[in-house]
Protein backbone atom coordinates (compact mmCIF):
# COMPACT_ATOMS: atom_id res chain seq x y z
CA UNK A 1 0.00 0.00 0.00
CA UNK A 2 1.03 3.67 0.03
CA UNK A 3 2.92 5.48 2.21
CA UNK A 4 1.40 7.01 5.53
CA UNK A 5 0.60 10.40 4.88
CA UNK A 6 0.84 11.74 8.71
CA UNK A 7 1.97 15.25 10.10
CA UNK A 8 4.40 15.78 12.44
CA UNK A 9 3.34 17.91 15.77
CA UNK A 10 6.13 20.21 17.31
CA UNK A 11 6.30 19.62 21.32
CA UNK A 12 6.06 22.96 23.31
CA UNK A 13 8.09 25.27 23.08
CA UNK A 14 10.66 25.61 26.14
CA UNK A 15 10.35 28.99 27.83
CA UNK A 16 13.19 32.22 26.63
CA UNK A 17 16.17 31.49 29.09
CA UNK A 18 18.68 34.68 30.07
CA UNK A 19 21.88 34.22 30.69
CA UNK A 20 24.83 37.13 30.98
CA UNK A 21 28.02 36.62 28.85
CA UNK A 22 30.86 39.22 30.08
CA UNK A 23 30.64 42.72 31.00
CA UNK A 24 27.23 44.51 29.13
CA UNK A 25 26.10 41.34 26.70
CA UNK A 26 23.12 39.95 27.78
CA UNK A 27 22.29 36.73 25.64
CA UNK A 28 18.67 35.79 24.76
CA UNK A 29 18.53 32.71 23.75
CA UNK A 30 15.11 31.12 22.44
CA UNK A 31 15.00 26.67 22.35
CA UNK A 32 13.97 25.21 19.54
CA UNK A 33 11.07 22.19 20.01
CA UNK A 34 13.50 19.67 20.37
CA UNK A 35 15.97 21.63 22.87
CA UNK A 36 18.50 22.15 20.56
CA UNK A 37 20.82 25.25 20.42
CA UNK A 38 21.38 27.22 17.21
CA UNK A 39 23.91 30.27 17.34
CA UNK A 40 21.46 31.44 14.61
CA UNK A 41 19.20 32.33 17.55
CA UNK A 42 21.09 33.93 19.75
CA UNK A 43 20.76 37.72 20.21
CA UNK A 44 23.22 40.46 21.68
CA UNK A 45 21.93 43.30 23.34
CA UNK A 46 24.37 45.94 23.42
CA UNK A 47 26.48 47.44 26.60
CA UNK A 48 24.46 50.88 26.70
CA UNK A 49 20.81 49.34 26.52
CA UNK A 50 21.75 47.58 29.72
CA UNK A 51 23.00 51.00 31.29
CA UNK A 52 19.99 52.62 30.23
CA UNK A 53 17.40 50.11 31.71
CA UNK A 54 19.57 49.21 35.24
CA UNK A 55 19.46 53.23 35.01
CA UNK A 56 15.65 53.69 34.67
CA UNK A 57 15.14 50.67 37.12
CA UNK A 58 17.18 52.83 39.78
CA UNK A 59 15.32 56.03 38.51
CA UNK A 60 12.07 54.18 39.32
CA UNK A 61 13.04 53.02 42.21
CA UNK A 62 14.21 56.44 44.13
CA UNK A 63 11.29 58.27 42.39
CA UNK A 64 9.42 55.51 44.88
CA UNK A 65 11.09 56.09 47.89
CA UNK A 66 10.88 59.58 47.49
CA UNK A 67 7.14 59.44 46.94
CA UNK A 68 6.37 56.85 50.15
CA UNK A 69 9.00 59.27 52.68
CA UNK A 70 6.93 62.28 51.35
CA UNK A 71 3.60 60.94 51.98
CA UNK A 72 4.55 58.79 55.62
CA UNK A 73 6.04 62.47 56.76
CA UNK A 74 2.32 64.11 56.36
CA UNK A 75 0.71 61.80 57.88
CA UNK A 76 -1.85 63.09 60.25
CA UNK A 77 -4.84 62.26 62.42
CA UNK A 78 -6.65 64.10 65.24
CA UNK A 79 -7.88 62.45 68.27
CA UNK A 80 -11.08 63.94 70.30
CA UNK A 81 -12.87 62.87 73.16
CA UNK A 82 -16.44 62.56 73.90
CA UNK A 83 -18.07 65.19 76.49
CA UNK A 84 -14.98 67.28 76.01
CA UNK A 85 -13.38 70.04 73.74
CA UNK A 86 -10.40 68.31 73.86
CA UNK A 87 -8.71 67.47 70.36
CA UNK A 88 -4.82 65.90 70.53
CA UNK A 89 -3.29 66.03 66.72
CA UNK A 90 -0.15 64.33 65.52
CA UNK A 91 1.58 64.94 62.11
CA UNK A 92 4.29 62.91 60.77
CA UNK A 93 6.03 60.03 60.35
CA UNK A 94 4.42 57.97 63.47
CA UNK A 95 1.30 59.55 63.69
CA UNK A 96 -1.53 56.78 62.86
CA UNK A 97 0.36 54.91 65.48
CA UNK A 98 0.35 57.62 68.12
CA UNK A 99 -3.57 58.39 67.41
CA UNK A 100 -3.61 54.19 68.13
CA UNK A 101 -2.26 54.80 71.31
CA UNK A 102 -4.43 57.47 72.02
CA UNK A 103 -7.29 55.86 71.11
CA UNK A 104 -6.67 52.60 72.92
CA UNK A 105 -5.67 53.96 75.95
CA UNK A 106 -8.81 56.09 76.12
CA UNK A 107 -11.16 53.38 74.71
CA UNK A 108 -14.31 54.15 74.27
CA UNK A 109 -13.93 57.65 75.27
CA UNK A 110 -12.24 59.00 72.62
CA UNK A 111 -12.89 59.15 68.39
CA UNK A 112 -11.21 60.27 65.18
CA UNK A 113 -11.96 63.40 63.67
CA UNK A 114 -11.73 64.88 60.50
CA UNK A 115 -9.48 68.17 60.88
CA UNK A 116 -8.75 69.82 63.84
CA UNK A 117 -10.90 72.63 64.66
CA UNK A 118 -8.64 76.12 63.69
CA UNK A 119 -10.65 78.02 66.73
CA UNK A 120 -9.82 75.79 69.60
CA UNK A 121 -6.82 77.43 71.68
CA UNK A 122 -3.91 75.98 71.08
CA UNK A 123 -2.39 74.59 74.81
CA UNK A 124 0.87 72.67 73.55
CA UNK A 125 2.84 71.41 70.85
CA UNK A 126 5.70 68.54 71.56
CA UNK A 127 7.77 66.39 68.96
CA UNK A 128 7.05 62.86 70.08
CA UNK A 129 8.89 59.63 68.27
CA UNK A 130 9.87 62.25 65.27
CA UNK A 131 6.06 63.27 65.09
CA UNK A 132 4.72 67.03 66.35
CA UNK A 133 1.52 66.41 68.81
CA UNK A 134 -0.75 69.46 69.48
CA UNK A 135 -3.54 69.70 72.02
CA UNK A 136 -6.21 72.37 71.45
CA UNK A 137 -8.84 72.70 73.76
CA UNK A 138 -12.18 75.06 73.78
CA UNK A 139 -13.04 74.71 76.90
CA UNK A 140 -13.51 77.57 79.26
CA UNK A 141 -11.47 76.56 82.22
CA UNK A 142 -9.08 74.73 79.33
CA UNK A 143 -8.55 71.97 82.36
CA UNK A 144 -8.66 68.90 79.82
CA UNK A 145 -6.18 70.72 77.46
CA UNK A 146 -3.64 70.57 80.30
CA UNK A 147 -4.11 67.00 80.75
CA UNK A 148 -3.92 66.30 77.46
CA UNK A 149 -0.46 68.57 77.75
CA UNK A 150 0.81 65.94 80.26
CA UNK A 151 -0.10 63.06 78.16
CA UNK A 152 1.81 64.32 75.53
CA UNK A 153 4.62 64.83 77.63
CA UNK A 154 4.46 61.58 79.36
CA UNK A 155 5.28 59.83 76.07
CA UNK A 156 8.06 62.23 75.11
CA UNK A 157 9.36 61.44 78.05
CA UNK A 158 8.81 57.71 77.85
CA UNK A 159 11.01 57.78 74.41
CA UNK A 160 14.10 58.91 76.16
CA UNK A 161 16.51 61.89 75.34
Amino acid sequence: MGASNTTRVPGPRAPPRFRALGWGWVIWELASASGARSRDRLRPVPRRDVLIIIGLAVAVGLVGAGVTAYVQSHQSCTVGYYGTDLEISAVGWHANDLCHELLDAAGTDAYTLDQPDPSATLMCRDTVRGTEMTVRDKGALKLYGTAGCKVVEERRAKEGP
